[in-house]
């Protein structure tokens, strides 16, 4: 394996890991290429997480590692939509806001719920799960 597309930093609610560590460990992994994908899920705030990414502050981080590592490695600029149907004309207007490389589209929500916790399990059978 020589890219990963599918990479959180510490501007995801879900990762502590500051871009700059991840990109010299993809360096010294043998990257050739790799594409941030931080999370913005819209509206979604569970577990005490907001998944509601800072974008700006994200491309601001990507430009100057970009720049910093462009002699090592390709750095492409990517975000990891959380689908809702009511969302697509946001979405639409999002990714048209920023120079998007690449944009995965995930349903973290079922009814308002993430599946990823127990809570939406309980009091329900697997088959209305």
């Amino acid at each position: 394996m020589n890219t990963d597309f599918h990479i959180h930093s510490s501007l995801s609610a879900d990762s502590d890991s500051p871009m700059e560590d991840m990109i010299k460990q993809g360096i010294r992994l043998g990257l050739s290429v790799m594409c941030f994908t931080e999370h913005m899920d819209f509206g979604y705030i569970d577990e005490g997480l907001n998944f509601e990414l800072d974008t700006e502050a994200y491309y601001q981080t990507y430009k100057v590692m970009k720049e910093r590592y462009e002699d090592n490695i390709q750095l492409l600029f990517g975000v990891e939509l959380g689908l809702q149907p009511q969302l697509a004309q946001k979405h639409r207007r999002y990714l048209s806001s920023y120079p998007f490389d690449f944009c995965i589209g995930s349903s973290h929500l079922v009814d308002g719920t993430d599946p990823y916790y127990p809570k939406f399990y309980e009091g329900r059978s697997e088959e209305a799960c």
